[in-house]
Order: C-alpha cells, then sequence, then structure tokens
C-alpha cells in the first residue's frame, strides 16, 4: 500500500486496533503506538507500529497487502 492510503485509513478510523496482512499473508493484530512517514524514516519507507502481546511490530507501508480495524 502507499503511504497517503495507509495514513488515511489510520486517520480515519475509529478505533486505534488494527488487523494488518502484510504481502507475505502474515498476519498482525495489535493498537496503533506510532504512524512514521517516510521522510522521517530516512532511508526506510514510511510505517506503522503495532502494540502486540508483549511486544511491538514495525511494518512497513510497502509491506502492507492490506488493514481493517477491529
Amino acid at each position: 500500500m502507499t503511504e497517503d492510503a495507509v495514513f488515511g485509513f489510520v486517520k480515519n478510523a475509529k478505533s486505534c486496533t488494527f488487523e494488518v496482512t502484510d504481502v507475505d499473508g502474515s498476519l498482525f493484530t495489535g493498537r496503533l503506538v506510532s504512524c512514521t512517514s517516510g521522510a522521517d524514516n530516512e532511508p526506510d519507507p514510511a510505517s506503522i507500529s503495532l502494540q502486540q502481546k508483549g511486544y511491538s511490530v514495525e511494518l512497513f507501508v510497502n509491506e502492507i497487502q492490506s488493514i481493517k480495524e477491529i
């Protein structure tokens, strides 16, 4: 997905909890803790971080296949 698509979805969400599927088919569920733009994350692309049970995971927008609120 693109940075605009991911950040736009997150901005308009009514919940803070998301289910994200990456391009490899792995599923991540957690509370959104941060969104980092590509400009602030150089040389890496934009990303979101989800807090899962006991740890957090950072997903780059180009790795995200789909995202939904839960």
